[in-house]
Formats: structure tokens, C-alpha cells, sequence
């Protein structure tokens, strides 16, 4: 008797994951991804989507073993180093984020994101000035990543830059975006 078992691939146990995933069916998710995993133990990408999901359930720990076991088996894709450099920036390992940011701009330094995220880690270094460099470089990547022009607009705050905050809150009112300061 053929269950629905038979045919699976991790391939489409990693698809069944995303589409949980985005259900908020996160525990559903960790236990495709692991059956996935189970199918295909090399496959990095399993290894990073569910250091993804456990992100989103805030399993820090779980994450950053999940991220260490797709680095092992893909080291040379910046999405990994990204997460690895935001991740230790949330448990304050301000100097193993920068080198994952480091790592992540040797594979992809034409990423806004990435810009974003390291300019954040910047900003709360207290690094104002190469945290104003990082999100303008991340809106010459992409316009329109708000992420970064919000970040870039609490840096010219910090930085005391009167005339780059009437151009943002110019820009701000065009769109009918109230910043509370």
C-alpha cells in the first residue's frame, strides 16, 4: 500500500515548508525541514531554511546550529552570512557580526539588505558615520528599501544633519509617513 510518503524529496518537503512557513505553521515547518534534512543530510539550503524558521520562533540556539551546519556545507553564499551577522547582532556579538557581514559582502556586496543590516550593526556601535554610509549605500542599491532610509533618517538625527533631515522629511511628507521622534 503506497502512502503519501513514498515519493517524498526533500525538495518538496523544503516547498511544503516555505508554504507552512508562511501559514505561521512554524512547528509543521521545523518538521518537514527535518524530515528533509533526514532525506538529504548535505543539503545546506534545508540547513539554512530551518535555521530560518527557528529565527522566526525566536530558538536563537537552535538557529545558530542550523546556521553552522549549512556554512559547513555551503560557505560561499552570502544569505547565510547575512542571517549569521544579524543573528550574533541580536545576541550582541558585535564582533562576529561584523566579520559575517565582512564574509557576506565578499560574495554579494551589491546587496541592499545586506547594507542595511550591517549599517544597523554600525548604528549601534555608535558608528554614525560608516552606519550613514552603509544605508546610503543601501538606497543607491535599491531606492526603495524604507528599511534603510528610515535607518538613514534616524543616523542623520544622530549625526546632526539638519539639512539631510529636510530632504528625508520632505520625501516622508510625500508619502504621508509620520516619524515619531
Amino acid at each position: 500500500m503506497a502512502t503519501i510518503f513514498d515519493n517524498e524529496t526533500a525538495q518538496a518537503l523544503n516547498e511544503a515548508a516555505g508554504l507552512l512557513t508562511d501559514e505561521g505553521l512554524n512547528d509543521e515547518a521545523v518538521a518537514c525541514l527535518t524530515r528533509g534534512i533526514f532525506l538529504e543530510p548535505d543539503n545546506g539550503y534545508l540547513w539554512f531554511n530551518l535555521a530560518l524558521v527557528y529565527r522566526k520562533q525566536n530558538k536563537r540556539s537552535e538557529s545558530i546550529q542550523a546556521l553552522q551546519e549549512a556554512l559547513n556545507l555551503i560557505h560561499d553564499d552570502a544569505d547565510i552570512w547575512d542571517t549569521i551577522g544579524v543573528s550574533l547582532f541580536e545576541l550582541g556579538e558585535f564582533e562576529g557580526s561584523s566579520i559575517a557581514f565582512s564574509n557576506a559582502f565578499k560574495h554579494d556586496n551589491k546587496s541592499s539588505r545586506i547594507w542595511n543590516n550591517y549599517g544597523t550593526l554600525l548604528f549601534n556601535q555608535k558608528k554614525y558615520i560608516e552606519a550613514r554610509n552603509a544605508f546610503e549605500t543601501a538606497l543607491v542599491l535599491d531606492a526603495k528599501n524604507v528599511d534603510a532610509f528610515l535607518n538613514l533618517y534616524d543616523t542623520y538625527v544622530e549625526l546632526g544633519e539638519k539639512d539631510k533631515l529636510k530632504e528625508c522629511n520632505s520625501i516622508l511628507d510625500s508619502m504621508n509617513y509620520v516619524v515619531h521622534q
